[in-house]
């Protein structure tokens, strides 16, 4: 359901506006959530690091607690989101291989010596 607030209205079916609007009904908060998380999400498909900061005023002053706590935590890591946006590279093939490791490695749990974990990860690559 989260992610119907992170869709487009353009992208939405009809029962995806309908359960929207039921939400919205439902929650005003959401009303106020859903377009700061579009903007955030296009911030980074564009890679507009120009208004970051000003997207974190506008959920720094939303009058939404946990939205207000989520922009003082992205404000203290700025360079961190800066660099996400605008540079290249990313890690998320370690964190694939990280995952599958440690997938495996729960699959045994109990069942079997850490020689055996290790040629199951080997053969798993």
């Amino acid at each position: 359901m989260v992610w119907i607030l992170l869709q487009n209205d353009d992208q939405l079916g009809a029962d995806e506006r309908t359960l929207l609007e039921v939400l919205i009904e439902k929650c005003a908060s959401v009303s106020q959530i859903r377009p700061l998380a579009l903007e955030f999400r296009r911030l980074f498909t564009q890679g507009d690091a120009e208004t970051l900061d000003r997207w974190l005023g506008q959920a720094a002053s939303c009058g939404l607690p946990d939205i207000q706590t989520l922009a003082a935590s992205l404000a203290r890591e700025r360079g961190a989101l800066l660099a996400a946006m605008t540079l290249p590279w990313s890690n998320g093939p370690t964190e694939g291989t990280v995952n599958k490791i440690k997938l495996i490695k729960r699959q045994m749990y109990g069942r079997g010596s850490f020689e055996t974990l290790r040629q199951r990860v080997l053969f798993a690559s």
